[in-house]
């Protein structure tokens, strides 16, 4: 279940799953329906639906160095970003996010680095404090700090 399990272990309101294919977020909502209240919607069914407190990007449209296209009544200044993915330098997504004066922007690089650790510790039978290599990977790529 990934994120939604942990999001929805946290009791929200409401999760809201978008996507630019209405039939594939409807499918993730029907499939997660019975562990808390989730609907589902396309990008431009946002638009006058209100604010978020925080705003998901798990599409790969980072990757391509393009934005979601998500309306900029979702997001206010105490609104939170998270994109699962990273780069050297600001993704599309969390320029966007401080462009609107987000409450706070992060990236990936903790999930992938957290991931990885759990899988240290599966096999090894040892914790990782994983801090000192996020931060050794951050000083490798500076613009991001």
């Amino acid at each position: 279940m990934g994120a939604l399990d942990s999001l929805l272990k946290k009791q929200p309101q409401a999760i809201v799953i978008t996507n630019r294919t209405v039939s594939k977020a409807q499918e993730l909502a029907s499939a997660f329906a019975d562990l808390g209240n989730i609907s589902r919607c396309g990008f431009d069914e946002l638009i006058g639906s209100g604010h978020f407190d925080l705003i998901i990007n798990g599409t790969s449209a980072s990757l391509a160095g393009e934005l979601t296209p998500l309306p900029a009544q979702v997001a206010t200044a105490h609104t939170q970003g998270y994109d699962m993915m990273y780069a050297a330098e600001a993704t599309p997504f969390m320029r966007w996010m401080n462009d609107l004066d987000a409450e706070q922007t992060a990236d990936g690089l903790g999930m992938l680095v957290e991931q990885a650790a759990e899988s240290f510790s599966l096999w090894r039978g040892v914790q990782l404090d994983t801090q000192p290599v996020i931060a050794a990977i951050r000083a490798e790529m500076p613009s991001l700090t």
